[in-house]
């Protein structure tokens, strides 16, 4: 593993911001903050979580969880709702959670997702701005 090409570091604690021609933006997939393939791997994790029990906490947040949902709230409901749980995020990046949502979306593109990049066509930070506009103009 490269910690310097680990698409979950570089999305959350890497300051990095992923320029819409950085071959890393299809890396995402459709996870919100990279793959995390590190952590199941790693034999130090190893029978760690059994799985099949629930997250704590995972049903309070899982409805906005989704990268539409994450476009439309503001920093201040990313803040209070998804923040808590995901610590690693500090508040100045609220920002990533948009621009994670974008590069989900551009890697599964549907049509029906073009309203959604439109809305933060106005969004307070240019990279989110920039991010959807490279997201629209690379898909319709």
């Amino acid at each position: 593993m490269n910690i310097h090409d680990c698409i979950s570091r570089l999305t959350t604690s890497g300051n990095i911001f992923l320029e819409s021609d950085d071959p890393r933006n299809g890396q995402i997939g459709k996870w919100l903050y990279g793959c995390d393939v590190c952590t199941g791997c790693c034999p130090h994790n190893a029978k760690k979580w059994p799985g099949g029990n629930e997250f704590p906490g995972l049903d309070e947040v899982a409805e906005y969880l989704n990268p539409r949902t994450i476009l439309r709230m503001n920093y201040g409901q990313i803040a209070q709702i998804l923040m808590p749980r995901y610590f690693y995020l500090h508040e100045k990046d609220l920002w990533k959670w948009k621009v994670n949502a974008l590069n989900v979306l551009a890697n599964g593109w549907q049509a029906e997702y073009a309203d959604d990049v439109r809305a933060v066509l106005s969004d307070v930070d240019a990279r989110v701005r920039a991010k959807a506009g490279w997201v629209l103009n690379s898909k319709i």
